[in-house]
């Protein structure tokens, strides 16, 4: 049975991946957790360009990332907030590159680094997720949940959405997120279907 220490000790673990996947510069992003009983906060430090990409326009990827961040930690019952994007001293210049597609993407490690932060956030449901090609730039990520009518899918999708195409984009490929729930009856029609 998860605990809230092993619930917090993963999703400092996913969340830390999260914010290195997303950076041009990962060696430089750090994330710093400060905890008390009843809360979770972080800080993010980062190259100054990557620090920009995490707040994203109009602060899309810090929500995002907050709103992920609140449902890794949810089970640990503690409130999640992310006290500032913080950018690093003295740091070299990044040369921008305009997005180009890569056909030899991490297609196998990205939809793994997907599965996890669905099963993290969503422990007692079935949970799969599939990358399907829509054309040679883009993929469709779909996830599927089990028991969806328990868990707050929306806020999950809006927060995986931007973050994926995000670290889709840095590594060759748009990646546009669809949740699907998966109802009983779904899973009733599957297993008749399998046993013929």
């Amino acid at each position: 049975m998860l605990t809230p220490e092993t619930i917090t000790a993963a999703g400092k673990s996913l969340l830390t991946e999260t914010i290195q996947r997303m950076s041009v510069r990962p060696e430089r992003a750090e994330i710093e957790f400060f905890e008390s009983a009843g809360s979770i906060h972080f800080q993010i430090t980062a190259h100054p360009e990557d620090s920009r990409v995490m707040v994203g326009s109009g602060g899309v990827h810090i929500d995002a990332l907050t709103s992920l961040a609140r449902l890794l930690f949810f089970g640990a019952y503690r409130s999640v907030q992310c006290m500032t994007v913080l950018s690093m001293e003295n740091a070299e210049p990044i040369e921008t590159k305009d997005f180009e597609p890569d056909e030899e993407w991490p297609k196998d490690e990205l939809t793994e680094f997907a599965l996890n932060i669905t099963k993290a956030c969503f422990s007692h449901a079935q949970c799969s997720v599939e990358c399907k090609l829509q054309d040679p730039w883009s993929h469709l990520m779909e996830i599927n949940i089990d028991r969806a009518h328990e868990y707050p899918l929306g806020r999950f999708a809006k927060a995986m959405s931007p973050i994926m195409m995000h670290i889709g984009i840095l590594n060759g490929q748009k990646l546009y997120v669809q949740v699907n729930p998966k109802t009983n009856a779904d899973n009733t029609t599957r297993t008749a279907l399998a046993r013929g």
